[in-house]
C-alpha cells in the first residue's frame, strides 16, 4: 500500500490517495516458477465455478492438492 504524501491522513478510511501496489514480476527468475498473484474463491456463480472446474486442469502446471497453479493464459 502507498499513500500520496500530499494527502490528508484520515483514520479508518482509504480514499483515492491510497494505492494498492502489486508486484509486476510474475516469474521467479531463480526458480523459474510462477508466483501466485491472486486467488479465486468468493463471489462466483455456480456456472463460473463449474467452468473453472472443467477448464483450469488443461492449464495447470502443478497441483499440490490445495492450490492449482495455472500457466498465464486468462485475463480478468
Amino acid at each position: 500500500m502507498a499513500k500520496d504524501p500530499a494527502s490528508i491522513y484520515e483514520a479508518g478510511r482509504r480514499g483515492q490517495s491510497w494505492l494498492k501496489i502489486k508486484p509486476a514480476n510474475t516469474l521467479d527468475p531463480e526458480s523459474g516458477q510462477y508466483v501466485m498473484l491472486g486467488k479465486t474463491f468468493k463471489g462466483m456463480t455456480d456456472e463460473t465455478l463449474q467452468w473453472q472446474t472443467d477448464t483450469f486442469p488443461d492449464y495447470a502446471t502443478r497441483d499440490d492438492g490445495y492450490v492449482t497453479y495455472l500457466r498465464p493464459h486468462f485475463v480478468a
